[in-house]
């Protein structure tokens, strides 16, 4: 609580990767993506951003 102290931080469980490619289960199935093929991460989404990069920037 003092000022310029660390934070403290919550351990969580990581969400399920089943290709390991860096994007949950989950959130390639809402974006119509293959949580068993590694490379929907490479794929180009309309804004001209990878799929792996559309999902890290909406990491809050």
């Amino acid at each position: 609580e003092d000022v310029g102290g660390w934070p403290q931080l919550k351990a969580a469980q990581a969400p399920l990767d089943t290709d390991l490619d860096g994007m949950p289960d989950d959130w390639e199935k809402k974006q119509g993506l293959n949580p068993k093929d590694h490379e929907d991460r490479n794929k180009i989404n309309k804004e001209a951003y990878t799929m792996l990069e559309q999902y890290l920037n909406s990491i809050d």
